[in-house]
């Protein structure tokens, strides 16, 4: 996406977060969303005009195993309170989550995160985890063509398109 792009788009996310009496978090998760579905210029999708930037951040404990749930319009899932012990490819990456009967978050979920990731890393951080790192990657479950896949970056909500695969990047499984 060029320059003159991301300034339509946040023009568009402003415009459409003081129409619907939003603030910045409602700036922030349609930036998300617009990220997620690849939106350019003002096209704004049902999904984000309906978009509920509220959410739940709490704990749940399973098999006396504690995570982070998330729970934000359609989207509840869990969130493993640990990154992995270092960094990985993807192919280890899923491998990693599938072991601990987790899989890598879709780049939607990611983003959601991003939005919401002060939360998530006071509540983890609560829980005796460790926040999600704002100075890496972490790889998505998300492929985007043959030998790559995306990633979502913590530091600014940048959803990746074309990571490869056999780089090193950090994972944060959900189930």
């Amino acid at each position: 996406m060029s320059k003159k792009q991301e300034f339509k788009l946040l023009e568009a996310a402003i415009k459409y977060a003081e129409q619907n009496n939003g603030g910045i978090e409602l700036v922030k998760a349609f930036m998300a969303g617009a990220a997620a579905f690849g939106i350019e210029g003002e096209e704004i999708p049902m999904e984000l005009k309906t978009f509920d930037p509220e959410a739940v951040v709490s704990d749940i404990e399973i098999d006396g195993v504690k995570y982070v749930r998330l729970h934000a319009g359609k989207y509840d899932f869990r969130i493993d309170i640990h990154d992995a012990p270092n960094l990985m490819n993807w192919d280890d990456a899923n491998k990693y989550a599938e072991d601990k009967g987790m899989r890598l978050f879709s780049v939607e979920e990611g983003l959601l995160m991003y939005c919401f990731k002060d939360e998530i890393n006071a509540k983890a951080v609560e829980l005796g985890g460790e926040a999600l790192r704002e100075d890496e990657d972490y790889w998505s479950g998300t492929e985007s063509t043959r030998g790559y896949a995306r990633s979502v970056y913590f530091g600014n909500g940048n959803a990746s398109n074309y990571y490869y695969k056999y780089y090193g990047y950090d994972v944060r499984p959900v189930a």
